[in-house]
């Protein structure tokens, strides 16, 4: 359901942009529809400085406008997936719609409050998300009389505070 609502606002003629002008470091100056922003952002040889200022801009954007919301989450999508693949491969479809959902609302809660002044943003955004779905699994497994087979780490690295 996220790609199919980003998919909407990131193609076409009426795709929401970015300046890349306004933005800088090397991106594109004029509006980057956000598929390609979301190319770009991925590519290996983005540095973290443009990784984290589109970030930080994206961010300020979801904290005024709720159809940002949809873009930040549409761009970190790949890294959503990739955790929440880890964190539900061994439950039934049920439990894994939970702990993706719990996922999904840790993210855009965490849009909130995300320092964008420090690096590594949609990293930060991402691991929040995966720490809370961690513990939406702990919770399904001991319910279950089951111990978490991949603890969630109880302490956030120094990177992720």
């Amino acid at each position: 359901m996220v790609e199919a609502a980003f998919s909407s606002l990131a193609y076409g003629p009426a795709a929401l942009t970015v300046d890349g002008y306004l933005i800088g470091l090397g991106l594109p100056a004029r509006p980057v529809p956000l598929g390609e922003l979301r190319e770009i952002v991925l590519e290996k040889n983005t540095t973290l400085d443009v990784r984290d200022a589109v970030w930080a801009h994206l961010v300020g954007r979801a904290r005024a406008d709720e159809m940002w919301v949809t873009a930040c989450l549409g761009m970190a999508l790949p890294g959503l997936k990739a955790a929440a693949g880890r964190l539900t491969a061994a439950h039934p479809r049920e439990v894994g719609d939970d702990i993706t959902a719990e996922m999904v609302t840790a993210f855009i809660r965490h849009l909130r409050e995300v320092d964008v002044t420090k690096p590594n943003i949609c990293s930060h955004l991402v691991f929040r998300a995966r720490k809370q779905a961690g513990r939406e699994r702990a919770r399904h497994l001991n319910a279950a009389g089951h111990l978490p087979l991949d603890p969630v780490e109880a302490t956030t690295p120094a990177d992720h505070d």
